[in-house]
């Protein structure tokens, strides 16, 4: 985002944030609503049921006959 900004208006203080971006970054936080992050939650938590013990990973070799 600052890149894009940066490039669009060639401003000096996004010049200077990407030249020092390694502790610049600190000055930034990740802004997400309240909602959306409860829906990633469940996403994931349906995610991880759904793999469930059918698609458990078993070490061994497999049998066929």
């Amino acid at each position: 985002m600052v890149k894009k900004h940066f490039d669009y208006t060639g401003s000096k203080r996004a010049e200077h944030i990407l030249k020092n971006w390694s502790t610049e970054k600190d000055n930034f936080w990740k802004i997400i609503p309240e909602e959306y992050r409860k829906a990633l939650a469940r996403h994931a938590k349906e995610q991880q049921t759904a793999a469930g013990p059918d698609r458990e990973v078993v070490e061994g070799e497999a049998v066929h006959g």
